[in-house]
């Protein structure tokens, strides 16, 4: 046989188990092994290190601890507010 009446043969063939798969849809994740999946998926505090600064959600508080303390502010934004709140 030629190649070019095999291959239609064998996507079908792929297309066909390919579907069989969809369909099943994903297995459950075992009773056993899911605070350890869990675990690994969830953001670690050292990952994400703007969370250990203690962040002023106001501009009046910051200020204030500013001038009492005589350091700069530092203003972090983007678009849709500050990465602090709420998603």
């Amino acid at each position: 046989m030629k190649i070019g009446r095999i291959l239609p043969v064998l996507l079908a063939a792929a297309g066909l188990a390919l579907g069989q798969a969809a369909a099943d849809g994903p297995k459950p994740i075992p009773p056993d092994q899911f605070a350890k999946l869990h675990a690994m998926i969830r953001v670690q505090p050292e990952e994400q290190r703007f969370w250990q600064i203690p962040w002023k959600l106001t501009v009046t508080d910051a200020r204030e601890e500013a001038a009492r303390d005589g350091k700069p502010i530092f203003v972090w934004a983007g678009a849709g507010g500050a990465p602090i709140g709420v998603c």
